[in-house]
């Protein structure tokens, strides 16, 4: 069984977890002393950060190394590739996603690993991003 498609930009995962959120309306409720009842006020659209996690398997440490310095290179950029569970999430949301920040969480050595996306593999690497999706509309 093939493993889902993770991406973001040109980097592919064996893992993408967490959630993305949408970009939606906002109303913000405000209330004054003295004054009965509330008064909404519409923002419009806007998206909100979000953090995914990210694994990978990668030939050997170095490769692990250059991959997490591939990573923050996007920091700052836009990009309508962003795939999480086989769902175009850019696509389905009109939306672009911004990489507001990547941290690596672990790279690890193994002896051999099983599966994955690169063959060969005996290293794993492990990241933080932190993203929002930016409405288009």
């Amino acid at each position: 069984m093939a493993l889902p498609l993770n991406k973001i930009g040109p980097h592919t995962f064996i893992t993408l977890n967490g959630e993305s959120i949408a970009p939606l309306a906002k109303v913000d409720l405000f209330s004054r002393a003295g004054v009965n009842g509330l008064q909404a006020v519409q923002l419009g659209v806007h998206g909100e950060p979000f953090t995914l996690r990210s694994t990978v398997d990668l030939a050997n440490m170095n490769d692990g190394e250059s991959e997490y310095l591939n990573y923050g290179s996007l920091i700052g950029t836009t990009t309508e590739l962003f795939t999480l569970h086989d769902v175009d999430i850019c696509s389905r949301d009109n939306a672009a996603l911004l990489v507001l920040d990547v941290r690596k969480l672990l790279l690890r050595k193994f002896l051999k690993m099983v599966g994955g996306i690169n063959s060969n593999s005996t290293c794993l690497l492990v990241c933080n991003w932190q993203l929002v999706l930016l409405s288009k509309s």
